[in-house]
């Protein structure tokens, strides 16, 4: 998800997305290592990662429900980034 090229974290967000449908509270544990990450790509100036990581961001939020997830998402709430705020 780190990765500098749009089309492989797209490609990367997407599965992380896939899997969170297919896994549901399963996906919990991966979902504490990426969250953070992918709340980072929000902010990138590149539309393409950006929208991939708000997009895999919104499947993760909707299908899988643990309440460890709720603070790291609430961090993004603190963000000097107004894009992560939204």
């Amino acid at each position: 998800v780190k990765d500098l090229r749009s089309q492989i974290v797209r490609e990367a967000c997407i599965t992380l997305a896939f899997l969170s449908v297919r896994l549901a509270n399963r996906f919990e544990r991966t979902a504490e290592g990426v969250i953070p990450a992918m709340l980072n790509l929000i902010q990138n100036s590149a539309k393409v990662i950006a929208t991939s990581g708000a997009v895999g961001l919104r499947y993760i939020i909707s299908h899988t429900h643990a309440s460890k997830l709720i603070p790291l998402i609430l961090a993004g709430t603190e963000s000097k980034a107004k894009d992560i705020r939204r």
